[in-house]
């Protein structure tokens, strides 16, 4: 998936009825994500139905719900170290999330999980610290990026993450599976994982 456009251009471009019913029982989390990035998300987790997916900083929990409806049948982990009680209360009743009061660093020494997808969208000041998660990826996997937003973007900077994102491009020789960019170069960037590929950390 690699798409740019202006918001309503891409919202037109990855929404469908499902998505939008999907998205509309989620609106009372209130979030910063863009419509359109939530329908990403969607149509992103939706191949990784029955499979295991890693969330990394969870908030107040949207993005967990719309996960968690776009793949019902995964088992979806998120580590949110600061918003466990308010997470853990807006996705009462989703019984495919578990929420851990965790960074991920504290648990990637522990989980020994093979993962299908990875979102990241947790201390953007110390992103490379998540980069080792690719490696624990299914080949097929999926590892996805919020906020890959470069310094001269009108807002929503986060320069750290895109150049750490570029970075990780360059190791493995190859520009971003997934990339997608409105007008104001607000984006969410990823890669899936290939056969015999690992990150050189």
């Amino acid at each position: 998936m690699r798409l740019s456009g202006t918001q309503d251009e891409l919202w037109r471009q990855l929404v469908t009825p499902t998505i939008a019913a999907d998205l509309a029982l989620t609106e009372h989390v209130r979030e910063k994500m863009e419509p359109y990035q939530y329908a990403a998300l969607h149509n992103l987790t939706r191949q990784y139905d029955r499979g295991h997916i890693l969330e990394i900083g969870g908030f107040l929990g949207r993005a967990t719900l719309v996960m968690s409806l776009a793949a019902p049948r995964a088992k979806i982990v998120t580590l949110e170290p600061y918003l466990f009680e308010k997470l853990s209360s807006n996705t009462a009743g989703f019984k495919n999330v578990t929420i851990l009061k965790s960074f991920s660093f504290h648990y990637l020494r522990k989980n020994r999980t093979i993962w299908d997808m990875v979102f990241v969208d947790g201390n953007h000041k110390r992103v490379e610290q998540d980069l080792p998660w690719f490696n624990r990826l299914r080949v097929g996997g999926l590892i996805l990026f919020h906020d890959y937003t470069p310094d001269d973007a009108v807002r929503s900077r986060c320069p750290h993450v895109y150049a750490v994102v570029n970075d990780m491009g360059e190791s493995l020789g190859r520009v971003p599976d997934v990339l997608v960019v409105d007008a104001e170069k607000i984006g969410m960037a990823g890669f899936y994982r290939r056969k015999g590929e690992t990150l050189a950390l």
